[in-house]
């Protein structure tokens, strides 16, 4: 059972990362920002999942499916740190 919630979660999240990178879209209306957020996201997506599948294979579901759950606010936060880290050292990102 605890492998159908973590598929349901995983299933949410790519749904999620899907519509939220149509958002990249280039001013004029290219779409290399959505083929990044798309290239990175899923594969950010991927770790966390196999992690999540690895928890629930020794018995840590409710772990396994919180790591899942946890995998797009993580990368909020991580793309937030590399954004106003770079704004700090006077990079141009974002």
């Amino acid at each position: 059972m605890s492998y159908i919630g973590l598929l349901l979660v995983l299933a949410a999240n790519c749904v999620v990362l899907f519509l939220v990178s149509i958002l990249a879209a280039g001013g004029d209306g290219s779409a290399d920002g959505v083929r990044a957020i798309r290239l990175f996201g899923y594969s950010w997506l991927a770790a966390f999942g196999i992690a999540a599948l690895v928890l629930c294979i020794r018995g840590k579901a409710a772990a396994g499916i919180s790591l899942a759950a946890s995998a797009l606010p993580a990368a909020f936060i991580a793309g937030l740190v590399v954004v106003v880290g770079g704004k700090a050292l006077g990079l141009h990102i974002g």
